[in-house]
């Protein structure tokens, strides 16, 4: 394992806006001190991600299926699971992130950076100033969108004043003078269902959590009216029910309307009684509405971790 070469650093599994562009926020930081890397992303690009790219010029960052033998930076995750299946055959020299750190990634002496907040490239934002390197305007456009893209343009209840004062603060670094107008076209981009299939839709935003022992894997999509969701109900179901099938104790989606301020969730599970008490509702044919479910985060993964820690250790 080359000292020399560049650092990798790339998001998590199914990368969503932020984890593209704080994967390219990060490579300029750790260039910008001096520390030779590249960004990469560990799966295709999402119709908002590739907005985000186009409307401010940045690079596509390169496809990355392996990890092994390499020295990585994580952003947007700090659980193995999440990312690349070797992850943990790489020496890991750096991770920045604003979840849950579950503790199952070791190397040898990380830089590790994590912040309460509800975006990555909040904390980056920060780390510019705080090592005193320059911020492109197009990059700092790029971590605004995925401030509004991770906050659901500041509805989301894991929104925090840091990530209103970093997408201020960015906006003038970009140069964008309506900060809603620019919210209002990523979420035109993020709510494109065309051409893809009922797995991918699941699997546009998802990431896999292992809750008590069981891994649960929980996709997100966000729209601003879901009625043109309403008639692919089933199929939705059905590739939960296959994701699910592929080693996973339960897969949850949540079609988030923003309008309504709430999810239709969408779950494949043999204790559909976890999701009504995680969440107060009971699964009707697999689905129910839950009125103010906007973040993963906070409004999703955490009543669902509660919930599985009232089961044993033993399987279902």
């Amino acid at each position: 394992m080359s000292e020399s070469s560049p650092i990798l650093v790339f998001g998590h599994l199914c990368p969503d806006t932020d984890s593209v562009i704080s994967a390219l926020a990060a490579a300029e930081l750790l260039n910008g001190r001096g520390i030779p890397a590249e960004a990469a992303m560990p799966g295709p690009l999402t119709p908002e991600s590739a907005f985000v790219l186009r409307r401010f010029s940045l690079p596509c960052p390169p496809r990355v299926d392996s990890a092994a033998g390499r020295r990585v930076a994580l952003v947007d995750f700090s659980n193995a699971g999440q990312g690349p299946a070797d992850l943990r055959e790489a020496d890991i020299a750096a991770v920045f992130d604003h979840h849950r750190c579950d503790g199952d990634i070791a190397s040898r002496a990380p830089e590790l950076w994590l912040a309460p907040v509800a975006c990555c490239a909040t904390l980056l934002a920060g780390l510019f100033r705080f090592y005193d390197v320059v911020l492109p305007p197009g990059l700092a456009g790029g971590m605004l969108c995925a401030i509004l893209s991770d906050t659901s343009l500041f509805k989301s209840s894991a929104a925090t004043p840091q990530d209103l004062r970093a997408a201020e603060d960015l906006a003038r670094r970009a140069g964008v003078a309506d900060i809603a107008a620019l919210g209002a076209d990523l979420l035109t981009a993020k709510a494109d269902i065309s051409g893809c299939t009922m797995r991918e839709l699941v699997l546009r935003d998802f990431k896999d959590f292992t809750m008590n022992g069981r891994i649960v894997g929980v996709g997100q999509l966000e729209m601003p009216d879901i009625t043109p969701v309403e008639p692919l109900k089933g199929g939705l179901l059905a590739a939960c029910a296959e994701l699910a099938a592929e080693g996973r104790h339960s897969v949850m989606l949540a079609v988030t309307d923003l309008g309504r301020e709430g999810s239709l969730i969408l779950a494949a599970s043999p204790r559909p009684d976890l999701f009504e008490l995680a969440f107060g509702r009971p699964l009707h044919g697999g689905e129910a509405w839950i009125a103010g479910m906007i973040s993963r985060k906070s409004d999703m993964v955490r009543p669902l971790r509660k919930a599985f820690e009232s089961l044993g250790r033993n399987p279902d």
